[in-house]
């Protein structure tokens, strides 16, 4: 069971779109579907090297109570908040639902340095 005291961070869960310009061109863009409360615990980090550079990659896991309405969190969202003055972008790689009565999900997200 989530209690409401360990949700403390503010998040917006963000989905992909597409919007055209003055010129009539297509942009991707990112527009907020959600906003709620939830907790984010960075799991791992790991580096790799690509031709010569080192990519960092840091695994998070991002809970949040169960939504009763609107959009449902999915893999190809993204979840942002602000961690101090710190803003992060989270990519949301998978969705969990945790238990049985439906009280919290379970995003498994990963962040690209």
């Amino acid at each position: 069971m989530v209690r409401a005291g360990q949700l403390r961070q503010r998040l917006h869960i963000e989905k992909s779109t597409q919007s055209a310009d003055a010129a009539g061109q297509l942009t991707d863009s990112w527009a907020s579907v959600r906003e709620c409360s939830g907790r984010v615990l960075d799991v791992s980090a790991s580096e790799t090297f690509s031709g010569s550079q080192i990519e960092p990659t840091t695994t998070s896991l991002v809970i949040i109570r169960y939504p009763q309405a609107g959009d449902f969190p999915a893999a190809d969202m993204r979840v942002s908040y602000y961690d101090g003055d710190i803003s992060r972008t989270l990519n949301i790689e998978k969705v969990q639902r945790r238990d049985e009565r439906q009280r919290q999900l379970w995003l498994h997200c990963t962040e690209a340095g």
